[in-house]
Parts: structure tokens; sequence; C-alpha cells
């Protein structure tokens, strides 16, 4: 849980140490990609994710009852402070875990319903909370796109899905082939080319 002033003062504190903690759950979350074991992986992803929700629940259930909205300053009690702490770091860390492994954290997410209401509040809640900016807002966007919470835009693309990186992998194939190819009949022309200078030569030398 991250330490900062109270008041309205704290969104700037709380920003910079948010974006420090922030470094360092991105790179828990690389660690877990580098898993070459599939089911190695699974398992700790799921794992995180029924930790990182029990916690969530929790936060929401207590920040509810005390009546802190978003936007408020940033409460001087303690528990009050870690709740809403809690609620914006394990939210970011979804986000991680969703873009960056998409089909396993679907495949244990989608099945979840009250996930997905959780997600939703927290969601609403971050996004008013005042703290997610820069890298950390677009974060939000796109975990927000790539589970539903608004609808896709045009331009939306995850490349760690592992049915794109199939259709990269074939597109460069693709490609490499169509430029082998394009370089062979070129050769090949060349060749023929070459054949008829040489007849050409040889019949008005004959």
């Amino acid at each position: 849980m991250l330490e900062v002033e109270h008041g309205y003062g704290f969104a700037i504190t709380y920003r910079k140490l948010f974006e420090e903690h922030r470094a360092v759950q991105l790179e828990a979350v690389k660690s877990i990609q580098k898993f070459e074991n599939y089911q190695h992986r699974y398992s700790l992803i799921e794992l995180t994710l029924k930790k990182l929700f029990t916690v969530t629940e929790a936060a929401k259930q207590n920040l509810t009852t005390w009546g802190y909205l978003p936007g408020d300053p940033f409460p001087d009690n303690e528990t009050m402070k870690e709740a809403v702490s809690k609620v914006l770091e394990n939210t970011a860390m979804f986000g991680d875990l969703v873009l960056r492994n998409p089909d396993i954290a679907h495949a244990i997410y989608d099945r979840k319903q009250e996930w997905k209401e959780l997600i939703g509040w927290s969601y609403w809640f971050c996004k008013e909370s005042g703290v997610f900016d820069g890298a950390s807002e677009k974060l939000l966007h796109l975990m927000a796109q790539e589970v539903g919470l608004i609808p896709k835009e045009d331009t939306y693309f995850n490349p760690f899905r592992i049915e794109n990186q199939l259709k990269q992998v074939l597109f460069s194939l693709s490609l490499s082939l169509s430029l082998s190819l394009s370089l062979s009949l070129s050769l090949s022309l060349k060749q023929t080319n070459k054949r008829k200078i040489l007849n050409f030569s040889i019949f008005f030398s004959s």
C-alpha cells in the first residue's frame, strides 16, 4: 500500500508513487509472460486473478460502507487509505494481465460474472479518481476495450493474442514467399533474355 499525504493535494503526490509501483507490477507481469510452460503460466495467472479480485471486492465493500467516492480527498484513515490504493493498483494490474496474457486471462475471467461486475465498478472508480494519467490512463482505456466495458475502437488491436500473433507470422511468411518467388521469376527472366540474346548473336554471326 502506498503512503501519501491527505487532502485535495494528494493527486500529484500519489500519482508519482502510483507510477513507481506500476513499474514494479508491469515487470512482474512481464516475468509471467516468459514462462515457457503453458500450464505453469495458466496456474499463476489464475492464482493471481483470484487473489486480485478477492482483495478488490473487500476494498470495494469497505469503501461503499464508508461512503467514499473517487475524487474525494485522500483519506486519513489507514484502513480506508489502503482500500483506495488496492482498488487502483489491482485494477491496473488486471489491465496488464488481460492485455499481455489475453488468451489465458479471458479463459479464466470470462466465466466469472461477479468479476465482470467488479471490474466494471473498478474501472469507473479508477477513471474518476484523477490518478490515472498518461501511460496508466491509456492502459485503463485499452483494458476497458479488451474486456468489453466500452466498444472497441476501429484501430484497436492486441498484439499479444495468439490469433493475432499467428496472423502476423503467416503474413511474414507470405511476404517472404512472395519476395522469394518474385526474385526467382526475375532471375529466370534474366536468364531467358540472356539466352535469347546469345541465340540472336549466334544467328547473325553464322
